[in-house]
Protein backbone atom coordinates (compact mmCIF):
# COMPACT_ATOMS: atom_id res chain seq x y z
CA UNK A 1 0.00 0.00 0.00
CA UNK A 2 1.32 3.46 -0.50
CA UNK A 3 0.79 6.38 1.42
CA UNK A 4 2.24 10.25 1.24
CA UNK A 5 3.00 12.19 3.60
CA UNK A 6 2.77 15.77 3.27
CA UNK A 7 5.12 18.60 4.15
CA UNK A 8 4.74 22.12 6.75
CA UNK A 9 6.21 24.95 6.58
CA UNK A 10 6.31 27.70 9.97
CA UNK A 11 4.43 30.50 9.88
CA UNK A 12 6.01 31.77 12.77
CA UNK A 13 8.23 31.02 15.11
CA UNK A 14 8.48 32.04 18.57
CA UNK A 15 11.42 30.98 20.61
CA UNK A 16 10.18 31.81 24.61
CA UNK A 17 13.33 30.48 26.51
CA UNK A 18 15.00 27.27 27.80
CA UNK A 19 13.73 25.13 30.22
CA UNK A 20 15.43 23.40 32.81
CA UNK A 21 15.27 20.15 30.86
CA UNK A 22 17.36 21.67 27.92
CA UNK A 23 14.87 21.82 25.60
CA UNK A 24 13.26 25.43 24.08
CA UNK A 25 10.01 26.61 24.90
CA UNK A 26 8.24 27.81 21.71
CA UNK A 27 5.26 29.11 20.12
CA UNK A 28 4.67 28.62 16.57
CA UNK A 29 2.14 28.23 13.52
CA UNK A 30 2.18 25.53 11.62
CA UNK A 31 1.06 25.20 8.15
CA UNK A 32 0.60 22.27 6.17
CA UNK A 33 1.32 21.91 2.48
CA UNK A 34 0.84 19.46 -0.13
CA UNK A 35 3.91 21.57 -2.17
CA UNK A 36 6.07 18.00 -1.29
CA UNK A 37 5.34 14.97 -0.18
CA UNK A 38 7.26 11.70 0.88
CA UNK A 39 5.89 8.54 -1.02
CA UNK A 40 5.51 5.54 1.40
CA UNK A 41 5.00 2.04 0.40
CA UNK A 42 3.95 -0.20 3.55
CA UNK A 43 3.81 -3.80 2.87
CA UNK A 44 2.80 -6.84 5.32
CA UNK A 45 5.30 -9.45 5.35
CA UNK A 46 5.60 -12.36 7.76
CA UNK A 47 8.79 -11.27 9.03
CA UNK A 48 11.04 -8.52 8.49
CA UNK A 49 13.69 -8.84 5.52
CA UNK A 50 14.11 -4.88 4.31
CA UNK A 51 15.79 -3.27 7.45
CA UNK A 52 17.85 -0.46 5.50
CA UNK A 53 15.84 2.39 6.58
CA UNK A 54 15.34 1.21 10.51
CA UNK A 55 16.36 4.47 12.51
CA UNK A 56 14.09 5.95 10.21
CA UNK A 57 11.49 8.31 12.41
CA UNK A 58 8.86 6.02 10.34
CA UNK A 59 10.35 2.76 11.23
CA UNK A 60 10.59 4.02 14.99
CA UNK A 61 6.22 4.80 14.23
CA UNK A 62 6.14 1.24 13.68
CA UNK A 63 8.21 -0.27 16.15
CA UNK A 64 6.90 1.86 18.88
CA UNK A 65 3.04 0.25 18.29
CA UNK A 66 4.55 -3.14 17.40
CA UNK A 67 5.78 -3.61 20.78
CA UNK A 68 3.39 -0.96 22.68
CA UNK A 69 0.64 -3.37 21.65
CA UNK A 70 2.63 -7.06 21.67
CA UNK A 71 1.61 -7.56 18.27
CA UNK A 72 2.51 -10.38 15.94
CA UNK A 73 2.20 -8.63 12.79
CA UNK A 74 5.06 -7.24 10.64
CA UNK A 75 5.27 -5.02 8.30
CA UNK A 76 8.44 -3.33 5.48
CA UNK A 77 8.31 0.08 4.94
CA UNK A 78 10.00 2.21 2.13
CA UNK A 79 10.39 6.34 1.55
CA UNK A 80 10.64 8.00 -1.33
CA UNK A 81 11.94 11.01 0.38
CA UNK A 82 10.55 14.11 -1.95
CA UNK A 83 11.34 15.57 1.35
CA UNK A 84 14.87 15.50 2.04
CA UNK A 85 15.85 15.21 6.11
CA UNK A 86 16.97 17.77 7.64
CA UNK A 87 15.40 20.46 5.51
CA UNK A 88 12.73 22.22 7.79
CA UNK A 89 9.68 20.89 6.13
CA UNK A 90 8.96 18.02 9.06
CA UNK A 91 9.03 15.07 5.94
CA UNK A 92 10.69 12.66 8.94
CA UNK A 93 7.56 13.68 11.44
CA UNK A 94 4.94 13.67 8.93
CA UNK A 95 6.29 10.05 7.51
CA UNK A 96 6.18 8.63 11.04
CA UNK A 97 2.78 10.33 11.96
CA UNK A 98 1.67 8.79 8.24
CA UNK A 99 2.72 5.69 9.48
CA UNK A 100 0.87 5.72 12.69
CA UNK A 101 -2.11 6.68 11.34
CA UNK A 102 -2.19 3.93 8.73
CA UNK A 103 -1.44 0.95 10.97
CA UNK A 104 -3.92 1.87 13.27
CA UNK A 105 -6.59 1.24 10.58
CA UNK A 106 -4.30 -1.34 8.61
CA UNK A 107 -4.04 -3.10 12.78
CA UNK A 108 -7.85 -1.94 13.68
CA UNK A 109 -6.28 -0.93 16.99
CA UNK A 110 -8.81 1.56 17.54
CA UNK A 111 -6.82 4.26 18.62
CA UNK A 112 -8.31 7.61 18.74
CA UNK A 113 -6.66 10.94 17.76
CA UNK A 114 -5.99 11.74 21.57
CA UNK A 115 -4.10 8.50 21.65
CA UNK A 116 -1.97 9.30 18.27
CA UNK A 117 -1.06 12.25 19.30
CA UNK A 118 0.65 10.92 22.83
CA UNK A 119 2.51 8.28 20.52
CA UNK A 120 3.20 11.04 18.06
CA UNK A 121 5.02 12.84 20.95
CA UNK A 122 7.07 10.53 21.54
CA UNK A 123 8.63 10.01 18.48
CA UNK A 124 9.21 13.93 18.05
CA UNK A 125 8.01 17.15 18.66
CA UNK A 126 6.38 17.94 14.93
CA UNK A 127 4.91 14.52 14.65
CA UNK A 128 1.80 15.72 16.69
CA UNK A 129 1.32 18.09 14.42
CA UNK A 130 1.07 15.98 11.41
CA UNK A 131 -1.84 13.91 13.02
CA UNK A 132 -3.80 16.83 13.44
CA UNK A 133 -2.63 18.43 9.80
CA UNK A 134 -4.09 21.70 8.50
CA UNK A 135 -3.31 24.38 10.42
CA UNK A 136 -2.02 24.51 13.68
CA UNK A 137 -0.61 26.49 17.04
CA UNK A 138 2.54 24.50 18.54
CA UNK A 139 3.52 25.05 22.04
CA UNK A 140 5.27 24.15 24.95
CA UNK A 141 7.96 22.06 22.74
CA UNK A 142 6.21 22.52 19.28
CA UNK A 143 3.82 18.92 20.74
CA UNK A 144 0.91 20.79 21.77
CA UNK A 145 -1.48 21.16 19.15
CA UNK A 146 -4.52 23.53 19.08
CA UNK A 147 -6.05 23.63 15.44
CA UNK A 148 -6.41 27.13 13.54
CA UNK A 149 -8.65 27.71 10.21
CA UNK A 150 -7.05 26.13 7.19
CA UNK A 151 -7.03 28.48 4.11
CA UNK A 152 -4.97 27.61 1.20
CA UNK A 153 -1.91 29.96 0.92
CA UNK A 154 -0.44 30.78 -2.60
CA UNK A 155 3.32 29.93 -1.69
CA UNK A 156 6.81 29.28 -3.11
CA UNK A 157 9.02 26.94 -1.33
CA UNK A 158 12.29 27.56 -1.74
CA UNK A 159 13.66 23.46 -0.98
CA UNK A 160 17.10 23.50 1.29
CA UNK A 161 18.96 20.63 2.55
CA UNK A 162 21.40 20.90 5.26
CA UNK A 163 24.40 18.01 5.29
CA UNK A 164 23.92 18.18 9.49
CA UNK A 165 21.98 15.54 10.69
CA UNK A 166 21.46 17.22 14.09
CA UNK A 167 20.85 20.84 12.27
CA UNK A 168 18.02 21.39 14.52
CA UNK A 169 20.08 21.01 18.08
CA UNK A 170 22.94 22.95 16.74
CA UNK A 171 21.14 26.00 15.86
CA UNK A 172 19.21 26.09 19.05
CA UNK A 173 22.71 26.38 20.65
CA UNK A 174 23.94 28.98 18.20
CA UNK A 175 20.93 31.34 19.30
CA UNK A 176 21.38 34.06 21.26
CA UNK A 177 17.80 33.81 23.42
CA UNK A 178 18.09 37.93 24.31
CA UNK A 179 17.11 38.44 21.02
CA UNK A 180 14.03 35.76 20.70
CA UNK A 181 10.75 36.00 21.79
CA UNK A 182 9.98 39.57 21.02
CA UNK A 183 7.18 39.34 17.97
CA UNK A 184 5.03 37.74 20.21
CA UNK A 185 1.91 39.96 19.38
CA UNK A 186 3.04 39.39 15.85
CA UNK A 187 1.77 35.42 16.31
CA UNK A 188 -1.27 37.01 17.88
CA UNK A 189 -1.84 38.78 15.17
CA UNK A 190 -1.41 36.04 12.51
CA UNK A 191 -3.55 34.34 14.67
CA UNK A 192 -6.30 36.91 13.99
CA UNK A 193 -5.64 36.86 10.32
CA UNK A 194 -6.00 33.24 9.86
CA UNK A 195 -9.63 33.40 11.79
CA UNK A 196 -10.31 36.61 9.18
CA UNK A 197 -8.85 34.82 6.36
CA UNK A 198 -6.97 37.83 5.71
CA UNK A 199 -3.84 36.86 3.51
CA UNK A 200 -2.50 40.31 3.42
CA UNK A 201 -2.44 40.04 7.57
CA UNK A 202 -0.78 36.55 7.65
CA UNK A 203 1.45 38.10 5.26
CA UNK A 204 2.69 40.99 6.85
CA UNK A 205 3.14 39.08 10.66
CA UNK A 206 5.47 36.12 9.25
CA UNK A 207 7.97 35.87 11.75
CA UNK A 208 11.13 33.11 12.82
CA UNK A 209 13.37 33.36 15.67
CA UNK A 210 15.63 31.84 13.63
CA UNK A 211 15.71 33.98 11.40
CA UNK A 212 18.44 36.49 13.93
CA UNK A 213 21.36 33.44 13.05
CA UNK A 214 19.90 32.24 9.57
CA UNK A 215 19.05 35.67 7.60
CA UNK A 216 16.78 34.62 4.60
CA UNK A 217 16.52 36.02 1.35
CA UNK A 218 14.47 39.84 1.16
CA UNK A 219 10.55 38.51 1.05
CA UNK A 220 11.25 35.26 2.08
CA UNK A 221 11.06 33.34 5.76
CA UNK A 222 12.57 30.31 7.32
CA UNK A 223 10.62 27.24 7.69
CA UNK A 224 11.62 25.96 10.98
CA UNK A 225 14.82 26.12 11.90
CA UNK A 226 15.40 25.85 8.35
CA UNK A 227 17.35 25.76 5.77
CA UNK A 228 14.64 25.81 3.22
CA UNK A 229 12.39 29.09 3.22
CA UNK A 230 9.19 30.33 1.45
CA UNK A 231 7.07 33.20 0.60
CA UNK A 232 3.33 33.74 0.45
CA UNK A 233 2.51 35.23 -3.54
Amino acid sequence: MKIYASSKINLCLDILRKTDSGYHEIRTILHETDKFKNEIEINEVEAEKNLSDKNSLAHKAYILLKYKYNLKRAVEIEIKRNIPPASGLGGESSSAAAVLKYLNELWELGLTTEDLLELGAKLGMDVPFFIIGGTALGTNFGEKITPLPHIELPLEIVLQKSIDPQKTKHAYELLNLDLCGRNTERTDNLIKALHQKNKEGITKNLHNDFETITPSPEGYHLSGSGPSYFKIF
